[in-house]
């Protein structure tokens, strides 16, 4: 279910990664990013400074619709402002939803113009559905299992603890681990340079050296956390397939 491509694609990005990055940690839904990036493309680069008294007005204004806060954010987030930044955080603190999640993300790119225009370098910012934490990113995975039976007392303990030993040596986090009667999944925090594949192979290996309870076509995600639904149908299509 994992696809080499997808790997091969973040093994190369990481490989030119520069020593200034950041990761974003908000869990932020990729297409709301894609809408806000697209929309940055077209903002007016003839913005200046002495403009953004009036958009914070208009930004803070109750009567602003969401569209015009939308467009208000993204306008904030280009100019070369601390008075833009500082709006842009407090919108990030003090909102909900759809502007919750813009205002985020402006405020990073806020962060990144105003670090390039200080220390005259370029900060990269590295973002991702499930985001992430210091220089760690966040994983959603799934563990099918191989029988229709529930597994057993011993097989969920050494999944469990396979699983938190794996994470633990390669210096991340196992923020969550739920076992269902068909799969197992783990939402964990682990190094941008750690080998994402390698470790959970390993796991499954480990795991299958006991009547291979583990399906080896596991997911490993980080744009969402799949639910109960998607879940069974990727298992379903894969056994079909």
């Amino acid at each position: 279910m994992s696809e080499e491509l997808s790997y091969n694609s973040i093994e190369e990005m990481l490989s030119n990664l520069p020593k200034n990055f950041k990761i974003l940690e908000e869990v932020i839904d990729l297409e709301i990013q894609r809408e806000f990036f697209e929309a940055a493309k077209s903002i007016d680069n003839k913005l200046k400074e002495s403009d953004v008294e009036g958009l914070i007005e208009k930004l803070n204004n109750v009567e602003t619709s969401e569209e015009d806060q939308k467009d208000v954010i993204l306008k904030l987030s280009a100019i070369d402002s601390v008075e833009a930044y500082r709006a842009l955080e407090n919108k990030q603190e003090n909102s909900k939803g759809l502007i919750k999640s813009w205002s985020i993300l402006a405020f990073q790119q806020s962060r990144m113009i105003m670090q390039s225009s200080f220390l005259e370098e370029q900060t990269v910012y590295i973002s991702t559905g499930l985001g992430g934490k210091d220089q760690m990113l966040r994983y959603f995975i799934v563990f099918p299992f191989n029988t229709k039976n529930e597994i057993t007392n011993l097989q969920k303990e050494l999944l469990s603890k396979e699983l938190d030993f794996s994470i633990k040596t390669n210096h991340g986090i196992l923020e969550e681990f739920r076992l269902k009667q068909n799969y197992a999944t783990a939402k964990v925090l682990i190094p941008i340079t750690a080998p994402v594949s390698d470790i959970f192979n390993e796991i499954l290996d480990e795991c299958n050296q006991f009547n291979s309870f583990l399906n080896p076509n596991m997911v490993i995600t980080n744009t969402k956390i799949l639910n109960e639904i998607e879940i069974v149908s990727l298992i379903n299509n894969e056994q079909t397939n």
